[in-house]
């Protein structure tokens, strides 16, 4: 299980292989109500910003011991088109961290890979409480 205080400049989230299923695509595209033609039929494309939220899953673990993070900003590089039914291997890590005010800011570097070619590249800010159990920050 990872720990907060573990999340360290240069840790590297475990690897991921993300399965870009129609199902879990289709899925993404309801919740979002996105009509983008590119993104239905049989030549469909997944949507960028699917991939990366599917590639935070690993994030999840975290997130849960923390209530009150925040994803403040992201940033991504479409450097191809990724198919639906594709597999995309998912690096996460740590580029940067400070401690603020009871949070640590965590600038996290992202690269999604496709048939071993680079496909997504971006990074993320999050804001997370370093007290656990919703005590209060400040």
């Amino acid at each position: 299980m990872t720990d907060l205080t573990a999340i360290q400049v240069g840790y590297q989230f475990p690897l991921q292989v993300l399965h870009l299923d129609g199902e879990t695509i289709a899925a993404y595209l309801s919740a979002v109500e996105d009509p983008f033609p590119a993104y239905q039929g049989a030549s469909a494309v997944v949507p960028p910003l699917a991939v990366l939220a599917l590639a935070m899953r690993s994030l999840a673990d975290l997130l849960a011991r923390h209530p009150g993070a925040l994803h403040l900003t992201q940033q991504l590089t479409s450097l191809r088109p990724v198919p639906v039914g594709s597999n995309v291997t998912a690096r996460l890590w740590v580029q940067s961290r400070s401690e603020r005010r009871g949070f640590a800011a965590l600038t996290l570097e992202v690269s999604m890979e496709l048939d071993e070619a680079a496909a997504l590249q971006g990074s993320m800010l999050l804001m997370v409480p370093l007290a656990t159990g919703g005590a209060a920050n400040g």
